[in-house]
């Protein structure tokens, strides 16, 4: 399955995530399964895609 990397489209709008119990979907991001209800989502504006969050590595 096709998954992509959305956000909020703005920081005070909440927008309820059917794949994880309808809880809010993270102003910083999230991978969700592309699917019919994220496309009208974005075709609404509502979400739009981010890029992953910059990995972080532990260097000694």
């Amino acid at each position: 399955m096709k998954t992509i990397r959305i956000k909020p489209s703005k920081s005070d709008l909440i927008v309820p995530n059917p794949d994880n119990g309808f809880l809010a979907l993270s102003h910083d991001g999230e991978e969700v399964i592309y699917s019919r209800y994220w496309k009208r989502r974005l075709d609404e504006g509502d979400v739009v895609t981010s890029k992953a969050p910059p990995k972080t590595s532990k260097s000694k």
